[in-house]
């Protein structure tokens, strides 16, 4: 532990000697920090507590920690660069996502008369970090799959700074539960993009009950529309909504009993020949012809209702939650922003807090490309749900409600290389097998062969993983 804490106090003095952001003149709060060092609560109160003893802090009373004068140092300069000029960094290369971005950017101009807003759409790994590398460590604000970011390219500004520079708080408070990551104190969610169901509507369509399941749902569909109506289906998305995210943690009896009922399913898309496999290749290739009505249905991972010019063409499409069972999980994949430098300027700062108002989030909603993290702008579009061209109310109801639940669900983290390797083996050894006519779905004894199988999976991860665990420990703690 002392080691620990050690180690702490060191990093922590570093920054407060170099002037990082955040670390200048004022300390984040112990539970921002807790997030910035991935360190325990315990372990970064002693840490402060040890720095106040060696009057390298002070602890003001409803003002936090403040650094004593002898040690205080100004935050770092910004590097030189033109005055009123903002650098946008859009990680996202659809064309309806720049579009997009490109009208928040006019209308923030229009606010800011004297600013000038540059932007870049970059989606390769590469190429972003080569861009924050020629910025010299110039402010930039951040837009999209944060995953992308070279952390010893790029240096985060923490949350706490951004709301000091721009002069207010960040909306924290106001999040749904579940979308602000624990252990992230650079980042600020802007959107998120769940899974849906897009189906074309359809005079006389049976009424849809998502809760009923995907058997239901299969027979909704043929009901509905007839054969070769469904897109191919997102099958780790289906998987999700079985509840075999975490197939491998569980018994082999309650795998034996999912993989019955996915045999079924699998039987009755052959049986009423449900999928269109005529789809071309290329982005989003499904939402264009559903749009032309070449297609009736399909399920997405992520809210892309703008690959397909809606909300204009959306008095003939409906946009619902997807089919799940009682037990399942979608994961929602949930977009971010933020600022990259050794310093955050103001102008930086506010652009920051325009893409989390009102105005952006609603427009975002609109537009079809997801849905606001923000539990007063959510309820304010439902409201005023007329202004939509689509039922923004199941929509908000089920983003709502699954956040609520991934927050307090009792499955594990997804680890993702042990899911790709559970869901690759059903599509193979099952899937792909009965919808080519390969194989029976009636043949006796197939679930306990594939749960064996996928037991042996598991149980050979958890070793792996056990074994990285005392490795971490051990090195956390010599």
């Amino acid at each position: 532990m002392s080691k620990r804490v050690d180690r702490l106090k060191a990093r922590i003095l570093a920054n407060i000697k170099d002037g990082v952001p955040g670390f200048s003149e004022s300390l984040p709060s112990l539970r921002e920090q807790t997030q910035i060092f991935n360190e325990t609560h315990h372990v970064v109160n002693i840490a402060l507590k040890e720095l106040e003893e060696e009057d390298v802090i002070r602890c003001i009373p409803y003002k936090g920690y403040k650094v004593v004068a002898q040690f205080a140092k100004p935050a770092a300069a910004a590097p030189s660069g033109e005055s009123g000029v903002i650098h946008v960094l859009v990680m996202e290369n659809l064309v309806w996502q720049i579009e997009f971005w490109c009208r928040c950017i006019r209308k923030f101009e229009e606010m800011q008369p004297n600013c000038k807003v540059r932007p870049y759409f970059i989606a390769e790994k590469k190429a972003i970090s080569a861009l924050l590398k020629n910025m010299n460590g110039g402010s930039v604000v951040l837009i999209g799959d944060l995953a992308k970011i070279d952390g010893e390219v790029a240096t985060l500004i923490p949350r706490p700074e951004i709301a000091r520079v721009s002069g207010a708080p960040l909306p924290e408070d106001d999040l749904l539960d579940g979308v602000l990551e624990p252990l992230d104190a650079f980042s600020m969610p802007y959107q998120i993009q769940p899974p849906l169901l897009f189906c074309r509507k359809a005079a006389g369509a049976a009424k849809y009950d998502p809760d009923a399941g995907y058997e239901k749902f299969l027979d909704w569909v043929a009901q509905s529309y007839g054969g070769n109506s469904l897109a191919p289906l997102n099958m780790p998305l289906m998987f999700d909504s079985l509840g075999l995210e975490g197939i491998y943690t569980l018994s082999r009896e309650q795998i034996g009993k999912k993989l019955k009922l996915l045999l079924k399913l699998a039987g009755k898309m052959k049986e009423h020949d449900l999928l269109h496999l005529g789809l071309p290749e290329g982005m989003a290739s499904d939402m264009k012809m559903l749009a032309s009505g070449q297609l009736q249905c399909t399920i997405r991972g992520s809210y892309c209702a703008g690959a397909a010019n809606f909300p204009k063409s959306a008095d003939e499409i409906t946009i619902q939650p997807p089919p799940r069972e009682q037990d399942g999980r979608l994961i929602q994949h949930v977009c971010r922003m933020a600022i990259a430098g050794t310093s955050c300027n103001a102008l930086t700062a506010e652009f920051f807090r325009f893409i989390l108002g009102r105005d952006v989030q609603m427009q975002i909603m609109k537009d079809g490309l997801g849905i606001s993290p923000c539990r007063s702008i959510l309820s304010e579009a439902v409201k005023a749900a007329g202004d939509f061209a689509y039922d923004i109310d199941s929509v908000i109801k089920y983003v709502v409600k699954e956040s609520r639940k991934a927050s307090s669900h009792g499955l594990p983290a997804r680890d993702g290389k042990l899911y790709l390797e559970c869901a690759n083996f059903l599509i193979d050894e099952l899937m792909i097998p009965v919808l080519s006519g390969k194989l029976d779905p009636a043949r006796k004894g197939l679930p306990a062969e594939l749960a064996e199988r996928l037991v042996e999976i598991g149980e050979r991860s958890h070793q792996d993983r056990r074994d990285r665990n005392l490795r971490d420990y051990f090195m956390r703690n010599i």
